[in-house]
């Protein structure tokens, strides 16, 4: 890239990309479009398969949708479909015709020959999008699969060999790593990454990629440690503990050690040899003070489900490490659940930067648009709504207290619902969903309430919510993927219209901007009226936890507007230090699983690991070889190579997740950068992991029975896992040991200095 581009491209802000480059096909587009009309079906089909540019492309496009869906798609939708095809994200509003657009473009990457890989944030609308979108890929000559989560191996491979494949971003991970750990080049089913087309893309790169993807094996029942639950329940804040002004960390005081101490028989939990308890009880209290049910977690049929923050749904196969998922099962009286070793795990970072070709869509990219540059090279080119959005945005309305702003909220409520017009309120979590409802209804209001409990009826609830006099609840609206019509399914659309359309009505600012964007962008959906407005007040979460000094002064009302402004941008920026720290960790522990799969890759395909261990073992090799046939020796000789390889990097990742917890004293004590520190130690780590994988590889080739049925590996107690499974490793709510000790030395200290005071507890 020249320097004057490489300037021009730093200097340019996210979303100001020229739109004149692609506006320009248009009527190349439409003057292929009329020659097109008077095809026959399999002469379209035939048109398809030899467009030559993307403006032919969008041509067969267009009229295969208008044939199959009976939908013309917008010019709008065709310069989303240009963009994407140009590698770019494209930022179409709510209601403009996303799933189109992303489906005619993932079409014209298969036309060109290239795997498509469509990444949606959940189950319901990849499997949605696929059979939606299937009679328009038919009349391409396009094939398209998809998967959930309960899709077998078999539904996986045929998924996979079609040219495009929808599935949820958790489940792509989850089969790269699943086949990173097969033992046979038969076994793997994930398709090579080319091209992927990101439905809802700032859910799936920005919030999304907070959390890593994990693949566990060798798995145990942990215990569920129910008497440190029952003393955690019997401790009182304030009195027994206190939590810290972030609401990310809990310590005993010495009234409630001397409580937990008589607890368990008279014990001093401050002696090296009741460490251990007081690790136990230490995660139990996080458990009891610091998660709420129906806010952090919900409990269904028999287990603990946590709650996906940024879209009000239950985040399926996501747990809490460091043993705190069991303690919360404890907590609730339930049975624990599995736990095992990590053998591999990815970051969404990595996952998507695995494929030749990025681009998306979504409502809200502009916003994240500096995260899409820094972390993914993307950028975004701002498409304009078909018809300019009339909704009303009203100023926020704040409230001294919690309690003035929930009897606004119901009078607002009322106001808008004894017209008939609808109403969307959206709420900050399920307990909130449900205490409104039931406020709602004891003011004759009635509401249906969408939350993480009811998630599996979200279709039909979302498409009647801007029916007549409906009041619908629901603790998100990002990545429902159905639109609210006004007047309901098949009401009357000019009545609602005339009401004022739909009216969104927030109970509060959310932690990141966009979120409150998209639920904004439920109204006025395609130029039709509607309004929003969101209250909120001094004693919100996000105050308290991002300006609590401020939160406590008289505050005039301009002042305390942009005191909810400033709060949301420090929330902001947090997350993006989150985001951007977890990353620079990742980066290395990249770099070298690249190398061990490199490796891997090359022993599972190839004959390697049989000459490898013939070097070393000639004697061994010329032994076997009279009564064991090379086939069967290739085959044995890979088997014991991957299972130390295997072994050897699982071994490594503990290593670097010890590091990690601890690097930050090993730092303080050196006098350098954490990150420069956690990286020396891990480079030196990985040094010798191939030689040490390769030298006991030879050492099991010396003593391993092989014959000409294979090699008895679990007779040397080398058994691999009997049985994986995956899940998403929430992030730790509460940071690592070192962080949260490092933050509470302030506190520590201050009560140092109170009479006869004693050193509360942190976690071991």
């Amino acid at each position: 890239m020249q320097l004057k581009s490489i300037v021009q491209w730093l200097l340019q802000k996210p979303g100001t990309i020229e739109l004149a480059p692609l506006r320009q096909l248009l009527p190349e587009v439409a003057e292929h479009e009329q020659r097109l009309r008077g095809l026959a079906d399999g002469e379209l089909t035939a048109a398809a398969q030899a467009a030559g540019d993307d403006a032919e492309i969008c041509a067969c496009g267009r009229e295969a949708a208008w044939r199959a869906l009976g939908e013309r798609p917008y010019d709008v939708q065709v310069l989303g479909t240009l963009a994407m095809l140009s590698g770019l994200v494209a930022e179409m509003a709510t209601g403009e015709g996303k799933t189109l657009a992303g489906a005619l473009a993932a079409a014209g990457y298969a036309l060109r020959g290239r795997s498509v890989h469509v990444m949606s944030v959940n189950d319901y609308l990849a499997r949605r999008d696929a059979e939606w979108m299937r009679p328009v890929y038919d009349l391409l000559g396009v094939t398209v699969g998809w998967i959930d989560q309960a899709s077998s191996v078999a539904e996986r491979r045929r998924a996979y060999a079609a040219q495009v494949t929808y599935a949820p971003v958790s489940e792509f991970g989850f089969d790269v790593l699943r086949d990173r750990l097969v033992t046979d080049a038969a076994d793997l089913v994930a398709g090579d990454p080319d091209v992927v087309v990101i439905d809802e893309a700032d859910s799936v790169l920005i919030d999304e990629a907070r959390v890593p993807l994990v693949l566990a094996g060798a798995a145990e029942t942990a215990v569920a440690d129910r008497a440190m639950a029952r003393i955690a329940a019997g401790l009182r804040p304030g009195q027994h503990y206190e939590i810290d002004e972030e609401g990310r960390n809990v310590s005993l005081t010495s009234a409630g050690a001397s409580a937990a101490e008589q607890a368990l028989g008279r014990i001093d939990l401050y002696t090296a040899a009741h460490a251990e308890e007081l690790t136990r009880l230490n995660v139990a209290l996080h458990a009891h003070a610091l998660l709420q049910r129906d806010v952090d977690y919900i409990v269904r049929d028999g287990e603990v489900h946590l709650i996906d923050e940024s879209r009000g749904r239950v985040a399926r196969r996501q747990r809490w490490p460091d043993g705190l998922h069991t303690a919360v099962e404890a907590k609730e009286g339930l049975a624990a659940s599995e736990s095992g070793e990590i053998l591999d795990s990815i970051t969404i970072q990595s996952l998507i930067r695995r494929y030749r070709t990025i681009c998306g869509m979504t409502g809200t990219a502009v916003a994240a648009g500096e995260q899409f540059r820094e972390f993914y090279g993307l950028e975004i080119v701002v498409i304009p709504p078909n018809r300019p959005c009339v909704r009303v945005d009203e100023p926020d309305r704040l409230y001294p207290t919690a309690t003035a702003k929930e009897k606004a909220v119901v009078g607002q409520v009322a106001e808008a619902h004894a017209t008939g017009r609808p109403v969307l309120i959206g709420t900050l979590d399920v307990a909130e969903s449900e205490q409104l409802a039931g406020q709602l209804r004891r003011a004759g209001l009635p509401c249906t309430v969408l939350n993480a409990k009811n998630d599996a009826g979200e279709a039909a609830i979302v498409a009647e919510a801007g029916a007549y006099g409906a009041i619908t609840v629901s603790t998100q609206m990002a990545g429902r993927g159905t639109d609210i019509r006004l007047g309901g399914a098949g009401g009357d659309r000019d009545l609602i219209a005339g009401l004022g359309g739909l009216y969104v009505i927030g109970t509060g600012r959310r932690a990141s901007s966009r979120l409150d964007h998209q639920l904004r962008g439920r109204a006025g959906r395609q130029g039709d009226p509607g309004g929003s407005v969101f209250f909120a007040s001094m004693e919100d979460e996000l105050i308290l936890q991002y300006a609590p000094d401020e939160a406590r002064d008289q505050l005039s009302d301009a002042r305390a507007r942009w005191l909810l402004g400033h709060a949301q941008r420090v929330a902001e920026g947090v997350n993006l230090e989150i985001h951007r720290n977890t990353w620079q960790y990742n980066k290395l522990i990249e770099d070298q699983r690249r190398i061990v799969l490199d490796h891997r890759d090359r022993v599972l395909r190839t004959d390697d690991a049989l000459s490898a261990l013939a070097r070393r073992c000639p004697e061994r090799l010329a032994e076997l070889s009279p009564d064991v046939s090379r086939s069967v020796l290739v085959g044995a000789a890979r088997q014991i190579v991957l299972c130390h390889l295997d072994r050897a990097w699982a071994e490594h990742l503990a290593f670097l997740a010890d590091l990690r917890e601890g690097i930050h004293l090993r730092a303080l004590a050196r006098g350098t950068a954490p990150l420069n520190e956690f990286n020396t130690e891990a480079v030196r780590a990985f040094g010798p992991l191939l030689e040490e994988a390769a030298a006991r590889s030879a050492e099991t080739f010396l003593t391993a029975a092989i014959t000409a049925d294979g090699v008895d590996l679990e007779g040397l107690g080398l058994k691999r896992p009997t049985a994986t499974w995956t899940y998403l490793a929430h992030e730790n709510p509460f940071g690592t040991d070192i962080d949260r000790a490092l933050r509470s030395i302030g506190r520590r200290l201050r009560k140092l200095a109170e009479p006869g005071a004693r050193l509360p507890a942190t976690r071991a």
